[in-house]
């Protein structure tokens, strides 16, 4: 790849990025169901990705998005390996260091004022980061941020998901 040219595959490679980690945050092989090893390893790339390309406020968004989920995994999972909803995890387990790095990350990258959908998913997960319990969450923000995100990326995932916040922040009718 030339440099001159590196830029114009940045998004692909951010997409590229994304899918691995997911893999690790829930893997699709089920044993074990999360395989930290690949979240760490795409949390690296990110990292140098965003090294590379400091001030593009996706890669940035990315990587906060990573950030903020890696640092809630100590609580995904029992002792026993049983996963845990979100609503049910010790939030004392969350790595409260590592939240705060990626939320002024993401507060850096939002500043630039070119919102991506990699931004939008990890001002999502900021929200969830920023309740001090499950009730506490901040339901009608999800619901519009979920709003912004079906606009630049409107999957039936993305749609779910922002049905499932409208419906916690107004109600099921």
């Amino acid at each position: 790849v030339r440099p001159d040219r590196a830029h114009e595959r940045l998004p692909s490679v951010l997409r590229v990025l994304h899918l691995l980690f997911n893999e690790g945050y829930w893997s699709a092989d089920g044993e074990p169901p999360i395989r930290a090893e690949l979240c760490r390893l795409a949390l690296g790339l990110s990292r140098s990705l965003h090294e590379a390309f400091p001030r593009d406020a996706e890669a940035a968004g990315l990587l906060a998005l990573l950030m903020l989920h890696e640092a809630r995994r100590a609580a995904r999972l029992t002792a026993s390996g049983v996963p845990v909803p979100m609503p049910e995890q010790d939030r004392a387990r969350w790595d409260r260091d590592a939240i705060a790095s990626a939320t002024q990350l993401l507060d850096r990258a939002l500043a630039a004022g070119q919102p991506g959908p990699f931004q939008v998913e990890a001002a999502i997960a900021a929200v969830h980061c920023r309740a001090a319990a499950a009730g506490a969450t901040d339901w009608p923000e999800i619901a519009a941020l979920y709003a912004l995100l079906e606009g630049m990326r409107p999957t039936p995932a993305v749609r779910v998901n922002r049905a499932f916040a409208v419906g916690r922040a107004a109600g099921p009718d």
